[in-house]
């Protein structure tokens, strides 16, 4: 029988802990974190948002980050 697959959206203003609430809960619920960010999807951009730190994706997988 396959797993039923979830996803969870979570949104809200700059600086509000969306990235730290999004790790735990993927490390809990052993999911990973796509981002939607559209300044993110650019490769040369690195100082407009932010970026997860090579300790978190260690943890775990993120995409679509640069």
């Amino acid at each position: 029988m396959e797993q039923e697959k979830k996803a969870i959206l979570l949104a809200g203003p700059t600086s509000s802990g969306k990235s730290q609430l999004a790790l735990r809960l993927a490390k809990n619920l052993n999911g990973e974190i796509i981002n939607a960010d559209s300044m993110q999807v650019y490769n040369e951009i690195f100082i407009l948002t932010s970026r997860p730190a090579l300790q978190d994706t260690s943890i775990v997988r993120h995409h679509l980050y640069g």
